[in-house]
């Protein structure tokens, strides 16, 4: 074989020697030029190797820099002819001394074994190329498989794998990147593209380079007593497995945010599924556990403070780890936060709290809720978060198989007990809630007197309106002899338990009245369930607030929850879960310490600020000194718009709602507020539900477009509605109004004969049903003239302005009663002609020069007409005196009096805000939330906002922006699918605004 390649060498050296190459071999010849930059990186050196001849002399030899050359001279073949062979350079000779051959260079195709050799004539100048002369020879690209690759090795392998770990990087993925910038569509696979199976291996040896031994705990051993984790990692255990660890900045950013911030929380909780389980000799270990606490500071900024891995998941287990961590200088928690889980709450409780477990906590915060003097507060505040106590909630067997109506219910009656702050409001709430559990019928006794189990549930549900609720006179009768006698023995109950046990017996007793129909709430399984949950009052609830003086009337673990997500979907989102423990810890801390270097820049930037502010407030302090010059009472201050609203702006300015500190989107950051199908959040709709509607939706439901509904049947004929977005945002604002205000909802139960106003109450007490679409086309049919269609079918296009809308729709009810009299008695109008106007006209000139936060002087403006001269033609001028008439130039006797406008407003306020062409855009925030007109109150529930086409020929579109409570919107667009909140800033151009009468 040595023979045939030497006699391989000398062909190819006397070949390209001779000249003229023979017939019968195929050669082909180009020129390639190495770029300056990298041959200097490869440029060649000189080597010293034994002389198997002399022990004492060396052998000296000048060859190009190995693992570099190789790769940089096949890159360039390939990029010059997209050759498919898998060159292998065996001998690359540099001359250093030589005039006409300075680098010669052989290579072999692996597959179809041609030959390559590459020659250099002369040292590439300074910032020259290096021009290299190539000759392939006997090439034959048939004979090649795409199997065959080269190597993968040196700094290749080293850069390769470096972006695959430190870039969070797949093999296919950068395999397709790497293919991108080499290949065109059609060119054969290059020979220097590494497999996947060399991606994997590569990127495998990389993660293998962070690991110190095979043993993971060894291993994680090395880590404690190497940088940069030295002093990170504290205490390991073997078997079981744990260990505790966080860094010292970790420390010093607790020390210091727990100083600053004005109620500091620390959220702790555990998630599995990170770390894989041990070998151990007679099997493998137990699930290993990620423990960790988030501090929640100010303005909703979160800094993770400590962290275990565990095998062990017992109280004792994790309170060794919270103590140890006190021991290392951490001060004692002021309120800690996690869930429902009885291992963490006995940990927390016996390593911040001078009390051995959670029983001995409990009953202590029982003695101090019950007027316990020598009771003392605990020095730290253990809570539950809500999120795991409602979820708990939902999960009860009790609930799982009811109908939504009864779980929805029981859960928002359950989440009021979360916001209770005194033990007075517990215990009604939980008397109220075991009576209509307990009750098994409802409604009115024999003498037409409500039963104690309907005022309960109408109590419950007044509660979950968030409506302020006033206990009735009889009601409170019927429990003043039970309440003050639990309450006597209160005084020395300790135990919560029995506390609420003996609620639940004297709601047994108070729920045996018979009533005149079944209560659909009946459910005393739930009992024994809400008898285990109160037993953990304090944890849950909000009724150790005051004595705590705590700011969190909510308390949340959600830190830490984002923290495990920032975990498992953020640092380790390109690995595969679970994985070696000593590969974890050591990527986790490094995380850990750049997030407390940007929290450390963040604070200092903050005590900045404040210094400056402080130093500001000084200045202008000083320059604002000067001396009091006394005044007359006549001479006021001048105001204007700038000045009164400085301390607004000021306020804005340092707002936490729009502090960037962790908005990291920017400008996408929606509105801090919660959710509207929270079982904490107001749900008004739950005053007018129909018991008897088994639907799952307790809310006001999105009309649809008439365009994208099929015809309905009225009176025999099939008939469609086009264009139908004004009326729908118009009956919309209605079923929101009717839903969050009492009076009107009165007003509409009391009006069984208006059509509309039934619609209203059907679709919000009912929901939405074919019979709702059916009432929508007979009111449209009455406003506009039905077409009929070739294929018999009738069509209305209900296309119109909403004025229209508004004031073929509240002819009955109108929102403005004016009347007009003339003072002359021998007027045809001495008597009062009274005039229903649908809606109210407003000011222009106000609302375009002020603003729509002025829309209450716009509408006064609007209402108050001046007296005007009457000028009727009088029957009578000859009855007449000269005093109330006068004489007109075409020859008639006209009355002379003064005609003088009243009005009177209704139940509705339809406000009409349309500016023409000059609309103007507001945000909703600006809307005035209630208006004083005639000494009467309305508030605000809905503004209709048109959107124009966005070609000319396009048509436009009605929206309904309802406001359910303060701060909170929801949008009724009629082509979308469902309901969606909006946030208050948002602009638009109004119509038409509805107010109600309180």
């Amino acid at each position: 074989m040595k023979v045939i390649k030497k006699q391989v060498a000398v062909l190819m050296t006397l070949i390209l020697s001779q000249g003229p190459f023979p017939p019968d071999q195929k050669i082909a010849g180009f020129d390639l030029e190495v770029p300056f930059q990298k041959w200097i990186e490869f440029i060649p050196e000189t080597v010293q190797y034994k002389n198997k001849f002399s022990k004492t002399q060396k052998r000296e030899y000048t060859i190009l820099k190995p693992g570099i050359w190789t790769h940089v001279i096949n890159h360039h073949i390939w990029q010059e002819v997209k050759s498919p062979c898998t060159f292998a350079f065996k001998r690359a000779k540099v001359y250093p001394s030589a005039t006409e051959k300075y680098i010669e260079i052989r290579g072999r195709c692996k597959e179809c074994h041609g030959h390559i050799h590459i020659k250099c004539d002369r040292e590439p100048e300074s910032k020259s190329p290096m021009v290299l002369k190539c000759f392939v020879v006997n090439t034959d690209d048939s004979l090649h498989t795409g199997c065959s690759k080269r190597p993968m090795s040196g700094n290749v392998r080293v850069q390769i794998s470096k972006e695959l770990c430190e870039g969070r990087m797949e093999p296919h993925v950068w395999r397709a990147a790497e293919a991108t910038e080499l290949m065109d569509f059609g060119d054969p696979e290059p020979s220097h593209l590494p497999n996947l199976a060399t991606l994997r291996k590569a990127k495998q040896e990389r993660n293998a380079l962070e690991l110190g031994d095979k043993d993971p705990v060894l291993s994680l051993q090395m880590l404690k007593h190497s940088t940069p984790h030295s002093g990170s990692i504290k205490d390991i255990g073997l078997d079981k497995f744990f260990c505790h660890y966080w860094s010292q900045t970790q420390m010093y950013m607790y020390k210091l945010l727990s100083k600053t911030s004005t109620n500091p929380t620390v959220s702790f909780d555990a998630t599995g599924s990170v770390v894989r389980k041990l070998q151990r000799p007679i099997g493998m270990s137990g699930h290993v556990f990620l423990y960790q606490g988030v501090l929640a500071g100010d303005k909703s900024s979160s800094v993770p403070v400590v962290q275990m891995l565990s095998e062990r998941h017992d109280v004792n287990a994790i309170t060794h780890w919270l103590t140890e961590w006190i021991r290392a200088g951490a001060p004692t928690p002021k309120e800690v936060v996690s869930d429902f889980s009885l291992a963490l709450l006995g940990a927390l409780v016996k390593a911040f709290t001078p009390h051995p477990d959670l029983k001995s906590y409990i009953n202590v915060c029982c003695g101090i809720l019950l007027g316990n003097q020598s009771a003392k507060v605990p020095p730290c505040f253990v809570r539950v978060d809500v999120a795991h106590c409602i979820k708990m909630i939902c999960q009860w067997d009790c609930l799982k198989k009811k109908s939504h109506r009864i779980k929805d219910f029981f859960v928002r009656s359950m989440a009021q007990l979360l916001k209770s702050q005194s033990m007075d409001d517990a215990r009604e709430l939980l008397r109220r809630i075991t009576i209509v559990a307990l009750s098994e019928t409802e409604g009115n006794d024999s003498s037409g007197v409500p039963l104690i189990s309907e005022r309960c549930k109408k109590y419950l549900k007044a509660r979950i309106a968030e409506e302020n609720v006033i206990i009735p006179d009889e009601e409170g009768e019927d429990l003043e002899k039970a309440d003050q006698m639990q309450w006597v023995d209160d005084q020395t109950q300790t135990d919560l338990r029995q506390w609420v046990t003996e609620i639940c017996e004297e709601s047994r007793s108070l729920a045996v009245a018979n009533g005149d129909h079944d209560n659909m709430h009946f459910l005393p399984e739930i009992i024994p369930n809400i008898i285990w949950l109160a037993s953990y009052l304090p944890l849950w609830t909000g009724v150790m607030i005051p004595h705590f003086r705590s700011t969190n009337i909510i308390a949340s673990s959600a830190n830490v929850e984002a923290e495990f997500k920032n975990i498992k979907h953020g640092l380790f989102k390109h690995e595969n879960l679970p994985i070696r423990v000593d590969r974890f810890i050591a990527r986790h801390l490094s995380f850990i310490e750049g997030n407390m270097r940007i929290c450390s820049a963040k604070q200092k930037s903050k005590e900045k600020g404040e210094e400056d502010a402080a130093v500001a407030t000084v200045i202008v302090k000083e320059a604002n000194t000067l001396p009091t010059i006394p005044c007359s009472v006549d001479v006021k201050p001048e105001m204007n718009a700038s000045c009164s609203g400085t301390s607004d702006v000021v306020t804005n300015i340092h707002s936490p709602e729009e502090d960037p500190v962790e908005n990291w989107r920017g400008l996408a950051l929606p509105p801090k507020k919660r959710k509207r199908n929270s079982y904490l959040s107001p749900c008004p709709e739950w005053l007018h539900a129909d018991p008897s509607v088994r639907g799952k939706k307790l809310k006001v439901e999105l009309l649809k477009n008439g365009n994208n509904q099929q015809p309905v049947k009225l009176r025999k004929s099939r008939i469609s509605v086009l264009n139908t977005c004004a009326f729908d945002a118009f009956c919309q604002c209605l079923c929101c109004a009717f839903c969050d205000s009492i009076t009107f909802a009165n007003f509409v139960c009391g009006e069984g004969s208006n059509n509309l106003l039934q619609l209203v109450k059907t679709i919000s007490t009912k929901g939405l049903n074919a019979q709702a679409y059916i009432q929508r086309a007979e009111l449209l049919s009455g406003i506009f003239k039905p077409i009929q269609l070739k294929s018999g079918a009738l069509q209305i296009d209900a296309q119109c302005h909403i004025s229209t809308i508004i004031e073929k729709s509240v002819t009955k009810h109108a929102c403005v009663c004016f009347t007009k009299q003339c003072s002359s008695q021998f007027c045809s109008l001495s008597t009062q002609v009274t005039r229903e106007i649908p809606f109210v006209c407003t000011s222009v000139a106000v609302l375009q020069a002020s603003g729509i936060a002025h829309l209450q002087a716009a509408v006064e403006e609007g209402l108050n007409l001046p007296e005007s001269p009457c000028l009727r033609p009088i029957q009578s001028p000859s009855q007449c005196p000269s005093a109330f008439k006068t004489d007109s130039t075409s020859g008639k006797v006209l009355c002379a009096g003064k005609v003088s406008h009243s009005y009177s407003l209704g139940e509705l306020l339809w406000i009409d805000t349309d500016l023409g062409s000059n609309s103007i855009e507001f945000p909703l925030s600006e809307f005035p939330s209630n208006l004083m007109l005639q000494g009467q109150r309305f508030t605000l529930r809905s503004v209709i906002a048109f959107r124009g086409g966005l070609t000319q020929d396009a048509l436009g579109h009605y929206v309904a922006y309802c406001r359910r409570s303060p701060c909170v919107w929801e949008i009724y667009d009629d082509l979308r699918s469902g309901v969606t909140g909006v946030s208050e800033k948002n602009k638009i151009c109004p119509h038409a605004v509805l107010y109600t009468k309180d």
